[in-house]
C-alpha cells in the first residue's frame, strides 16, 4: 500500500469513480481469496505428502481462514497508513510483526498459560488465530473448531482495523 501511494498509483485510481470503500473491500477480498488458495494447497500437501488426516471441521476452517484473512488484510491496510514511505515499511512492519509471531506461539508452543508475554500476546489477534487453527485441526478437539472468544477477538480487530484504515487512508503521498 505504501509503495502504491508513493508511486502515485493511488492518485491514478482516485481519478476513476471508484469509491474508497470499494477499493478497500477489494483488498480484503483479495486477501481472503489468497488465504483460501494457500490453505487449500497446504492441506492438500499435508494429506498427500505427509499422510495428515483432516478432522472434518469444515465450518471452523472456513470461518477461521476467512476471518483471519479479513483481520490481517484490514490490519495491513490500517498499518500502511502510519508508514511514512515504502523504504520504512519493511523495517517498521518486521519490528512489530516478528516479536508478536514469536510470543504468540506461531513457531512453537508459545510461552504457556499465564506469563506476562502470554497476556501481552493475548491482546493481539495472532495468538487467537493460532489457537483457532489448532481447534480446527487437532484430532483431540471436539465441536466445529469455532471458539467464540477467539472469533470475537479476530472480529473486533477486523472492525477496529477497518475503521482505522477508512479514516486514515490517503490517496496521495505525504511529502514533508
Amino acid at each position: 500500500m505504501c509503495a502504491y501511494r508513493e508511486r502515485g498509483l493511488f492518485k491514478r485510481i482516485r481519478a476513476t469513480p471508484l469509491p474508497l470503500t470499494t477499493y478497500l473491500t477489494a483488498i480484503v477480498a483479495n486477501a481472503i481469496v489468497i488465504a483460501i488458495i494457500l490453505t487449500t494447497l497446504s492441506i492438500l500437501l499435508g494429506v498427500t505428502a505427509y499422510g495428515i488426516t483432516f478432522p472434518g471441521r469444515y465450518l471452523g476452517l472456513v470461518v477461521t481462514v476467512a476471518l483471519g484473512a479479513v483481520c490481517f488484510g484490514a490490519i495491513g491496510v490500517a498499518v500502511s497508513t502510519f508508514v511514512p514511505n515504502e523504504d520504512a515499511a519493511p523495517a517498521m512492519i518486521n519490528f512489530i510483526l516478528f516479536p508478536l509471531l514469536f510470543i504468540s506461539g506461531t513457531f512453537g508452543s508459545g510461552t504457556g498459560g499465564n506469563s506476562t508475554l502470554d497476556r501481552i500476546a493475548g491482546v493481539f489477534p495472532i495468538q487467537h488465530l493460532n489457537r483457532q487453527m489448532v481447534a480446527v485441526f487437532s484430532p483431540l478437539a471436539h465441536g466445529t473448531g469455532v471458539i467464540a472468544t477467539h472469533t470475537a477477538v479476530l472480529a473486533a480487530w477486523s472492525a477496529g482495523a477497518l475503521f482505522v484504515a477508512v479514516r486514515r487512508f490517503r490517496w496521495e503521498p505525504r511529502y514533508h
